[in-house]
C-alpha cells in the first residue's frame, strides 16, 4: 500500500498583520508559522554591495611581490577577482599586480558577497568573507503522531526545522506502518508545511539469522547461548521451532507483542524438558502467515572459552599468542595494572596500565586491541597495539589441533625496555601459533617476526628486527587455569636510536619467561595474575601484573 505525502507552500509576503492575529487565535499550527515569519523579519533583506573589505591579518613579504588569502565560513566557496574565477576557499593567490580589485565570493545556498579589496606590493594580506546561508523553515504534521522523521539521513529533533536552500530528502517511519520518502525543495525565506500520512503495514518477517554457526550450551554465560535475530513490520504472531537432525521438534516458543522492528531471542540450548541438547546439527524454523524461515546451526561440546590473556598478538598465555580463538560472537574487555622492577640502579621502573578488547566476529577470525600507559611518575609514555588472528581447529581422536596466523602492529611513545632487543608490542609484523590440546592440557608454540620495534613503524630511522620464538603450556580445570611460558628474542640490525648499542645479529638477545594464572569466580568474569622476567645481558626486568576480564 502506498503512503501519501502532502506538501503545502505558503508565501509570507502577502499576509497582513490583522490576518496573522486572527490565525493566532484559531490555529496553533498557524501561530508557529507567525513566529517563523518574525524570525525572518529580523534578518536584513540586503547586504551592502561592493563595500571595502579590510584585511584581517597582514604581514610583510619580499619587496615587489604580492600575496592574498581569501577565507570564508562557507567551505569551498568560489572566489572571483574582477569577474575572473580564481579558485575555492581557503584560497591563496600569489604575485598579482598591485591595485584595487573587485572581489566576489559565492556558493550555492548562500548569499553572494561583493567587495573592493586593495592588493599591496610587499604585503601578505588575509581577507575573511562571511557568507549568510539562505534557508527556509519546514514544519511537519504526521499521522501517526509519533513518526520518526529523518531529513537527509539525520533525525529531526522537532516538528519545526530551519533548512538550507535546496533539495532535501524527507523520510518518515513508524513501527507498524509503511515508511515513506519524499524529496522537497526549500526556497529561501519561505515556509513549507509538510503533512505525512503513513499507511499501516502488513505483518511480515524477514532477515532471520543466528549470531553463531555453532555453540556449546554447556559453557557458562553468553558464550553458551545462541541468539536469533529477525525483522518484523507490525505486531503479529509467530512460532519458533527447534528441530534436530531427524526433523524432530525438541522445543518451541510462541512469539507476539512486537513493538519494534528488530527482534532478538536468546536460547540457552535446552529442550522442552530442560535438558541440554547433545552435539549435532539443528534447524531453527520461524513460522508465520503460512510461511517458514529457517536457519541451521550446530551444537559442539568441544567449543570452550579459553583461559587467556590479551597479548600484543591476540589472545594467549602470558605475553605469547596462542593458537586457540574465542568462540564466535564472543566479545570481552579487560583492564590490568602492575609494576615493573629493575635489578640494577633504581629498583622501580614503571607501572603499566593496560586496557584491552577482543572480539570474534567469525568462527575463524579474532580481532584485538590494547592501549595504556607506562606510568613512571614522569612522562608516562602511552602505547597501543592491535592484532588479527585467523585460525582453525581440527578435532582428532584423542586430542584437538589448533593453528593460527597472526598480523599485528603497535606503537610506543618511547620504547620502554632498555637496552632493547625484546618484543614489547611496538613495530609491525606477524607470525603463527600452533597448539595441541589433550584432556585438560594445552601445549603450544609461537613464532613472531616484527620490524621497527624500537623506533616505531612510522620512523624513517634505520630498521631493526625482532624474531621471538616461544613455548607455552597450560593446565585447564573447571574454573581456573595455570600456565607457564618462555620465549627467546633474537635481534637483527640495530635501530637509529643512539641509546641502542646493538651491533648486527644477536640470536640470544633476551630471554622472557613467566607464569599466567586465570580464575573464573563468576560466569562472565575472569581474573588474570601474571608474573614474568626479561633477562638481558645488561639488565633484568621483573614484571608483576593483575587484571580482570569481562565477557560481554
Amino acid at each position: 500500500m502506498n503512503s501519501k505525502v502532502t506538501i503545502m507552500h505558503r508565501n509570507n509576503s502577502i499576509l497582513s498583520f490583522s490576518l496573522l492575529l486572527l490565525l493566532i487565535s484559531v490555529s496553533p499550527i498557524k501561530a508557529e508559522i507567525i513566529e517563523m515569519e518574525k524570525s525572518f523579519s529580523e534578518i536584513p533583506a540586503e547586504i551592502p554591495d561592493n563595500e571595502s573589505l579590510r584585511a584581517e591579518k597582514s604581514s610583510a613579504i619580499e619587496n615587489k611581490k604580492t600575496k592574498i588569502t581569501i577565507r570564508s565560513n562557507a567551505p569551498h566557496a568560489e572566489v572571483y577577482l574582477d569577474g575572473q574565477f580564481e579558485g575555492n576557499t581557503d584560497l591563496t593567490i600569489y604575485n598579482i599586480q598591485p591595485g584595487r580589485y573587485r572581489l566576489r565570493v559565492e556558493k550555492r545556498g548562500y548569499e553572494t558577497r561583493h567587495f573592493s579589496i586593495n592588493v599591496r606590493e610587499g604585503q601578505a594580506d588575509t581577507f575573511f568573507v562571511e557568507l549568510r546561508e539562505y534557508n527556509g523553515i519546514v514544519t511537519f504534521r504526521t499521522d501517526p503522531e509519533d513518526c520518526n522523521v529523518y531529513i537527509d539521513g539525520s533525525r529531526a529533533d522537532s516538528s519545526q526545522i530551519k533548512l538550507p536552500e535546496g533539495e532535501h530528502v524527507i523520510r518518515a517511519t513508524a513501527f507498524g506502518y509503511e515508511s515513506e520518502e519524499k524529496t522537497i525543495f526549500v526556497h529561501r525565506r519561505t515556509f513549507q508545511a509538510v503533512t505525512i500520512v503513513l499507511q499501516e503495514a502488513d505483518f511480515d518477517i524477514s532477515a532471520f539469522r543466528t549470531n553463531r554457526t555453532a555453540f556449546n550450551p554447556n559453557i557458562r554465560g553468553s558464550s553458551g547461548e545462541i541468539k536469533f535475530y529477525f525483522y518484523v513490520t507490525n505486531n503479529g504472531t509467530a512460532t519458533l521451532k527447534i528441530k534436530n537432525e531427524n526433523r524432530e521438534e525438541i522445543c518451541s516458543f510462541e512469539l507476539n507483542g512486537f513493538k519494534t522492528w528488530n527482534q532478538e531471542l536468546t536460547w540457552n540450548g535446552t529442550d522442552s524438558t530442560g535438558k541440554k541438547i547433545s552435539d549435532g546439527t539443528y534447524t531453527a524454523e520461524l513460522h508465520f502467515n503460512d510461511e517458514v524461515l529457517t536457519s541451521t546451526f550446530m551444537a559442539d561440546s568441544s567449543i570452550v572459552n579459553p583461559y587467556a590473556s590479551i597479548t600484543a598478538g591476540g589472545s594467549g598465555i602470558g605475553t605469547l599468542p596462542a593458537a586457540f580463538l574465542y568462540p564466535q560472537a564472543a566479545t570481552l574487555f579487560s583492564v590490568s595494572g602492575g609494576i615493573a622492577l629493575k635489578t640494577e640502579g633504581d629498583i622501580f621502573f614503571a607501572s603499566p596500565l593496560t586496557f584491552a578488547i577482543c572480539t570474534t566476529p567469525l568462527s575463524f577470525l579474532e580481532l584485538s586491541a590494547r592501549a595504556g600507559f607506562m606510568i613512571d611518575g614522569n612522562e608516562n609514555p602511552y602505547f597501543f597495539s592491535g592484532a588479527m588472528k585467523a585460525g582453525f581447529r581440527k578435532k582428532l581422536k584423542d586430542c584437538e589441533f589448533d593453528f593460527c596466523t597472526v598480523l599485528r602492529a603497535g606503537i610506543y611513545e618511547e620504547n620502554p625496555w632498555e637496552p632493547y632487543g625484546a618484543d614489547t608490542g611496538s613495530g609491525a609484523g606477524g607470525g603463527f601459533a600452533a597448539g595441541l590440546k589433550t584432556g585438560k592440557w594445552y601445549n603450544g608454540i609461537s613464532s613472531e617476526f616484527t620490524a621497527r620495534t624500537v623506533d616505531g613503524i612510522f620512523s624513517s630511522e634505520k630498521t631493526d628486527f625482532i624474531w621471538r620464538n616461544g613455548l607455552a603450556s597450560q593446565f585447564q580445570a573447571d574454573r581456573y587455569a595455570a600456565g607457564i611460558y618462555a620465549a627467546l628474542n633474537s635481534s637483527f640490525n640495530s635501530s637509529g636510536n643512539i641509546k641502542d648499542e646493538r651491533d648486527g645479529t644477536d640470536f640470544l638477545r633476551a630471554l622472557e619467561t613467566g607464569f599466567d594464572i586465570c580464575i573464573q569466580p563468576y560466569t562472565d568474569i575472569f581474573i588474570n595474575i601474571r608474573t614474568g622476567i626479561f633477562v638481558f645481558s645488561e639488565m633484568e626486568y621483573i614484571k608483576l601484573d593483575a587484571g580482570i576480564t569481562f565477557l560481554l
